[in-house]
Order: structure tokens, then C-alpha cells, then sequence
């Protein structure tokens, strides 16, 4: 409800020990310099921020037993492309370099395209800003500071390999509807049918293990299906 109340929240959650926090980038706008203290707090304490799919369509709806939760499904990851642009072109990333960003559901296919357009869009139009100048591309600042989640994605061997295994981490998304459980090494194989192991073991441990501070543990084969 307040830029003031989500850092005494997020300072609060900190204090329990947890090693994330979230927040709806369709409720407020994330580029305000009244968030800055949040986005600081945050880096502060070492959470990653996630802005999570939902909302954020102006005509689609979100109605069950109709063909508009279709609708929805489809174009609900892509949503997430104003609050990343905004967060990016605002300097809310670069005045926060340790700030760690995670898309959670976004998907992967989009995003190739989406930050080589971004450092498009920049080489363009941030010269002539007169509020906030990158000092960064777009690109540098993405592959620093920010990840994205996937559960299923039927391009991945194809799309993946574009950004590279850094940025990326997959989920099984369990006990959700549409989580891929119990058929989730099958959505692995798919997923990242040709890549090397390293890459797999990457994208389905250790981007977590690293950002979230803990380590996993058993065989890579047991990693990839947790």
C-alpha cells in the first residue's frame, strides 16, 4: 500500500530468514522514485525481488471455464515486459546494482527478442532523455540483474541458448493446476532436449542454489526433477 510499508515488511521477512520477497508490479508503479528506498532495502539485505505473472492485460480477463482463461494463459508472461522495461529505462536497476529481479512464470521465448529490443529502443532514445540516462545497454544490465522462470518451454533448445543458462531457472510450478508435476523430467527433456549437461544443471539447480544461498543436493539427475 506504501513504498514506507514494503520496506518495513520486507525488513521484517528478512529478519525471519526468508530468502525472497514478492511484489505485484500491476499495483504500483515500479519506475516512481518513491520506490527507490525499496528497491535499496531490498539490495540491502541481500532478497531477490520477484514480479510475478497476473493481470497486467487491459481487455483479456481471467475467467475460469471460459475460453478467455485461454486467452489469458497465453499472453499472461508477456505481461511482464512493461514492469521489466520500466525497472531497466527508469535506472531502478542500475542505481541498484546488487538488486537481484526475478520474472517468475514469464517463460523464455519472448525474451531474446524483447532485450535486443530494449538495446534498440535505447541506442535510440536514451540520448535524448532528460530524466534518466543509462549508462548501461540494456542487455549488460538484463544478464547482471535479472532472471526468468519457466516451467514448460516447447522452443527451449532452439531459444535458451540465445541469453544463455545464467539468466534462467526452471520450475515444476507444484501444486499449481498447471504444473508439470508428475510429468516433470519429461518437461526437462523437452525443455532442453540437445543441450549439455552443464547447461541443464545450470538452469534447473544452480542459478537457484546461487541466488537463493543455499545448496542442492544429490546427483544432477535427482537436481533436474526437484
Amino acid at each position: 500500500h506504501s513504498p514506507e510499508g514494503a520496506v518495513a515488511e520486507l525488513k521484517r521477512v528478512a529478519g525471519r530468514g526468508h530468502r525472497g520477497a514478492i511484489i505485484s508490479p500491476f499495483e504500483f508503479r515500479c519506475s516512481d522514485p518513491a520506490w527507490d528506498p525499496f528497491w535499496g532495502a531490498a539490495e540491502a539485505a541481500g532478497l531477490p525481488i520477484s514480479f510475478h505473472i497476473g493481470h497486467g492485460t487491459s481487455q483479456v480477463k481471467i475467467v475460469p471455464q471460459s475460453w478467455e482463461l485461454a486467452a489469458f494463459a497465453a499472453v499472461g508472461p508477456m505481461q511482464l515486459d512493461e514492469p521489466l522495461a520500466m525497472m531497466i529505462f527508469s535506472g531502478a536497476l542500475e542505481r541498484h546494482p546488487r538488486l537481484r529481479l526475478v520474472l517468475a512464470e514469464s517463460g523464455v521465448g519472448w525474451l531474446p527478442y524483447f532485450v535486443r529490443r530494449l538495446d534498440q529502443t535505447a541506442a535510440k532514445h536514451v540520448p535524448n532523455a532528460r530524466d534518466y540516462r543509462l549508462q548501461a545497454k540494456p542487455s549488460e544490465i538484463f544478464r547482471r540483474q535479472v532472471f526468468a522462470t519457466f516451467e514448460e518451454e516447447p522452443l527451449g533448445p532452439s531459444l535458451l541458448p540465445l541469453l544463455g543458462p545464467d539468466n534462467f531457472m526452471w520450475a515444476a510450478d507444484y501444486p499449481h493446476p498447471d504444473s508439470t508435476f508428475p510429468h516433470s523430467r519429461e518437461a526437462v527433456a523437452e525443455a532442453f532436449a540437445g543441450l549439455d549437461a552443464a547447461f541443464v544443471e545450470q538452469v534447473t539447480a544452480t542459478n537457484c542454489a546461487r541466488l537463493y544461498g543455499f545448496e542442492p543436493t544429490g546427483t544432477g539427475e535427482g537436481r533436474a526433477a526437484s
